[in-house]
């Protein structure tokens, strides 16, 4: 029984391990940098966004206006409704709906800790991704 469990544990310690090396970019960045990628992750864009900086230090998960993944998801507001996967070139947010519909583009900037979202436009007309400033935690 000790043998398994010491098995056990080392393939966890191994996985971890293997996973933190795949997180990490190739150039040692760690995966984050200013440039841009077809995940914007590079972009600094992966983060929960929230609509004030003292929600985004809370860390309430209702005060979440918007929600990038790493791997290229997006999801809207608190309730992490799955809105699609986004790309990012150019400073320019480009969203993809489930369905696999263009579903709306936006420009946008970030320093430090506040994204500003300019120009959002959708074919259908809705605003997904509304002009504005947000915040993610320090």
């Amino acid at each position: 029984m000790k043998t398994v469990c010491r098995l056990l544990g080392c393939l966890a310690i191994v996985a971890v391990i293997g996973f933190s090396m795949t997180a990490c970019g190739k150039d040692g960045s760690g995966g984050s940098g200013s440039g841009d990628n077809a995940r914007g992750a590079a972009s600094g864009l992966a983060a929960k966004w929230y609509g004030s900086q003292e929600a985004a230090n809370s860390g309430f998960q209702m005060a979440v206006a918007y929600e990038f993944t790493a791997d290229g998801k997006f999801f809207f507001g608190f309730s992490r409704e799955d809105m699609g996967t986004y790309t990012v070139a150019n400073n320019t947010i480009t969203l993809v709906n489930s369905f696999g519909n263009a579903a709306g583009t936006a420009k946008f900037s970030i320093s430090g800790t506040k994204l500003t979202i300019t120009g959002g436009q959708n074919p259908a007309g809705l605003m997904i991704l509304q002009d504005g400033t947000y915040y993610r935690s320090r």
